[in-house]
């Protein structure tokens, strides 16, 4: 749990003010469905926030758009809804007015990504938390614990939000779920494909999540207003510059140092190649930019994972001579020149016979992929330790860039001429050694437009310290020093980091006994020696950092190895040659590897030559006694080693070992290869798992059985159809394919007085609204309800009887009146008008006081 405290989430979230907007009138309906609440909880009991639930298809918040699903609402105008009953926010909202101001609470992870993953039925993560088991305080996701040794994808990481998992055929959202219906979620997506997509959102920045922030969002939760700027570098602002310093302080002091001398080499292979030109380097804002994100992004990457094997090897450790041809012995005419194998051991070639890089998982004796469209004379490949493949388009002269199960494919680098040795270092620098050109590229992948620099060779061809003549493969070690196989100088040149001036590491005349004939491939190991694959001279030699230049696989047959041109190293540092007369790839197995140098006395004696050959081995050393006949003398050999040391000897049937050569060494009799019951065959030196019915996979790791384990959920009973289909007998209150849906008893059912139904496993409850009904289903009410009906029935009553009197008088009047001549008011109305008569006129005189006459 102590990996994960140290993040903080805090950026996971943000709040944002939302407006909406009635229209038509204040009641008109907002749209959206709500749920939660500190009397009706969401899912758990824990979990009493206001959250958005549903959007209306074209009601008012999906015609706003900036309303989400999962939204947790924090306050409405001016009423606080973060310790709230569910009916009083229902309440407010309907009587919001016209003008609803919200405050939302929002997942949106700031640095997330989506990855692909191929899995075995596992994807060998740990993962906690969820919906009332929070892993981290007031957080409900479900974080990832912790990564098996399995697991080889490198953009997981520990402490990493999972959002969203896809299958082939189905999405399941893990924003809001308990963890046990998270573990499920991601179990039946397994089960729908062996190809599946995680969203997650990263807890802590990488190279990876800034290249990837925002780009991709399938719950739609990046705001409109927010600036899309294509520029990589939008993203470093001060904020993050700020958070980068307290985030990776553990790793910057040592790191920086060496990502300022990658800079200042290119800056000085820049300035040289400008100066050839006459030219002065004008660094542009732009470029200063680009440079302080490529350093950015090196140094919260920390130490980069390496793609490819740098095996570990003893000064005396010795290759057998006798190879095997992969795949099991095959005769194909790949034309392979490029050979790659990472720390998986999974082989990648480029055959020029077809056009494409070809791909063999580990243990698989088939191609398990190929991977572009068509490549026209391809040298050179390397792969990435996220899976990225870079392959030489010879003819085309670029360089591209290709991921598996994927058609597309791209343009990384424009080349002069075909790269016969490509490399990418620890900064994502490209590297392309070109033949023909006399000459070694760089690019930077982090910025692909940027300008490619010439940084070993110019272009001519000769034998000085700052000249090649058709280099040939490259490697670039942690310190940024490329090594150049200079192939008809017959040397190795070493260019340090900012310099064009090579220095020679091996020539001819470096050892006595060894030289170099067109060297072609170059690796190094854990150490820094050079395995050096030497075409002309048909073998492999090794060249140990203190000087020493040895031939380890050819030396004493040169017809072992046909035009080596390039070798790599598996992770058990076994050696993976290509040749140009060769139809598959050479391995040769790794004989001994043992660092402790034995003592050895040689006594020359006289003696009769016994017949036996005595071994013993004893708690305290290991003694070996050989006598060998000569015409003159024997020799007697003592070897003593450490304790418990053993050295086995070399069996002439190699598919044997033991001290009698009686165990046997066969793939199925050392281990337990084959999975799920398969039975494993022995195949020369490789193996095949003859999988039961409904497994499949190398090892019979994939089960495409239908009725797996928990294939039915919730106690249902799976049952077969045929060999691919099924269905599933779900139990009571369950229904669905997998029986992972609830019954809702509620679709039924109408509750009275305005009551809310709410589902529950094999039943139902109305939740009445208003505190003076009750019943199953709100259809009781209060006495006081009764009493108020009763009143207002009897006022009601009395109303219509007075209306109906009156209306009654009006009618039977009239009747009188007009039918029967009689008019009641007849003596009333004659009264009233004599009395008008009776009175006199009143008349109205004006006399005007002082009045002055007008002359």
């Amino acid at each position: 749990m102590s990996d994960i405290i140290q993040f903080d989430y805090k950026d996971h979230w943000k709040e944002k003010e939302i407006t909406l907007q009635r229209t038509n009138s204040a009641h008109e309906s907002l749209g959206f469905t709500i749920a939660g609440g500190i009397d009706l909880p969401f899912m758990n009991h824990h979990f009493t926030s206001i959250i958005v639930t549903n959007i209306t298809g074209n009601g008012l918040a999906y015609r706003n758009k900036q309303l989400k699903l999962y939204d947790i609402i924090l306050r409405v105008n001016n009423f606080d809804f973060t310790n709230i009953k569910h009916q009083k926010a229902v309440d407010i909202l309907r009587a919001s007015g016209h003008k609803i101001q919200l405050l939302i609470r929002r997942l949106a992870p700031l640095y997330s990504e989506e990855i692909e993953l191929m899995h075995n039925g596992k994807l060998n993560i740990y993962i906690n938390g969820g919906i009332g088991n929070e892993y981290f305080t007031n957080d409900h996701g479900i974080f990832i614990t912790d990564i098996s040794k399995h697991q080889t994808n490198k953009q997981l990481d520990i402490g990493d939000r999972l959002l969203q998992i896809s299958s082939t055929s189905n999405t399941y959202d893990l924003r809001f779920v308990t963890l046990e219906y998270a573990k499920k979620y991601i179990q039946l997506a397994c089960i729908e494909s062996q190809t599946i997509k995680l969203y997650v959102g990263h807890a802590r920045l990488t190279e990876r999540t800034v290249l990837h922030q925002e780009q991709y969002d399938p719950f739609g939760s990046n705001d409109e207003s927010s600036v899309n700027n294509t520029d990589p570098n939008a993203g470093i602002n001060q904020k993050i510059a700020e958070e980068l310093k307290l985030k990776q302080a553990t790793i910057r002091d040592a790191h920086e140092e060496r990502i300022r001398r990658q800079q200042s080499r290119m800056d000085q292979i820049a300035r040289i190649n400008s100066g050839r030109t006459g030219g002065a380097l004008r660094h542009s804002q732009t470029r200063e930019n680009n440079m302080y994100f490529i350093i950015i992004l090196s140094i919260i990457s920390g130490i980069t994972a390496l793609s490819y094997n740098l095996p570990k090897f003893c000064p005396n450790a010795t290759w057998y001579e006798n190879s095997t041809i992969f795949p099991n012995g095959s005769t194909n005419d790949y034309k392979a020149f490029g050979l790659f194998i990472n720390t998986n051991n999974t082989i990648y070639i480029n055959s020029q016979s077809d056009g494409k890089v070809i791909m063999w998982l580990r243990g698989a004796v088939t191609p398990t992929n190929t991977i572009f469209s068509y490549l026209v004379n391809a040298f050179s490949i390397f792969i990435t330790e996220t899976g990225i493949i870079y392959a030489d388009q010879g003819n085309d002269h670029q360089v591209m860039k290709a991921v598996i199960n994927s058609s597309n494919e791209t343009v990384v680098m424009n080349t002069t001429a075909a790269c016969t040795g490509l490399f990418i270092d620890t900064n994502n620098v490209l590297y392309c050694s070109m033949y023909s050109s006399n000459r070694v590229i760089a690019n930077s992948l982090n910025n692909i437009s940027s300008t490619v620099n010439t940084v070993a060779g110019n272009g001519y061809q000769d034998s000085n310290s700052m000249t090649l003549s058709g280099p040939h493969g490259i490697f670039v070690d942690d310190n940024f020093r490329l090594y150049v196989a200079d192939c008809n100088n017959n040397r190795i040149q070493r260019f340090d980091s900012g310099s064009l001036n090579g220095t020679t590491i091996v020539k001819n005349g470096t050892s006595t006994t060894v030289s170099l004939d067109q060297p072609t491939g170059i690796v190094l190991d854990a150490d820094g020696n050079l395995f050096i694959a030497d075409r002309g001279g048909n073998r492999i030699v090794r060249f140990e950092y203190n000087g020493t230049l040895l031939c380890i696989i050819g030396c004493t047959v040169n017809t072992i190895l046909k035009y080596p041109e390039t070798m790599s190293f598996d992770s058990n540092g076994n050696i993976y040659v290509t040749g140009r007369e060769n139809k598959g790839i050479q391995k040769f197995a790794l004989a001994t590897n043992s660092c402790n140098t034995p003592s050895i006395t040689t006594i020359l004696q006289s003696s009769t030559v016994p017949t036996n050959i005595q071994t013993t081995i004893t708690n305290q050393s290991y003694h070996s006694t050989e006598i060998m006949q000569s015409s003159l003398f024997v020799t007697t050999i003592h070897v003593t080693a450490p304790t418990l040391l053993f050295i086995a000897p070399t069996c002439s049937n190699q598919t044997y070992t033991g001290i009698h050569c009686n165990i046997s060494a066969t793939p199925c009799d050392l281990s337990n290869l084959c999975q799920n019951n398969a039975t494993c065959q022995n195949i020369n030196t490789t193996y095949r798992c003859n999988c039961l019915l409904g497994f499949n996979g190398t090892e019979c790791q994939f089960d495409q059985r239908p009725c797996q384990p928990n294939r039915c959920w919730n106690n249902g009973t799976c049952n077969k159809l045929t060999n691919e289909t099924f269905n599933c007998t779900c139990a009571s209150n369950w229904a669905g394919i997998y029986c992972e849906r609830m019954i809702n008893y509620c679709e039924n059912v109408s509750c009275e007085n305005e009551g809310v139904c709410r589902p529950l496993l094999g039943d139902y409850r109305c939740e009445c609204l208003d505190e003076n009904y009750s019943g199953r289903h709100c259809e009781i009410s209060s006495e006081s309800i009764l009493v108020h009906k009763i009143v207002s029935k009897l006022f009601a009553v009395i109303a219509i009887l007075a209306i109906a009197v009156v209306i009654a008088c009006v009618i039977i009047m009239d009747i009188l009146k007009y039918c029967f001549n009689i008019d009641p008011v007849r003596n009333y109305k004659s009264k009233s008008v004599q009395k008008k008569k009776r009175q006199r006129p009143v008349i109205i005189r004006h006399i005007y006081k002082n009045a002055r006459s007008i002359v």
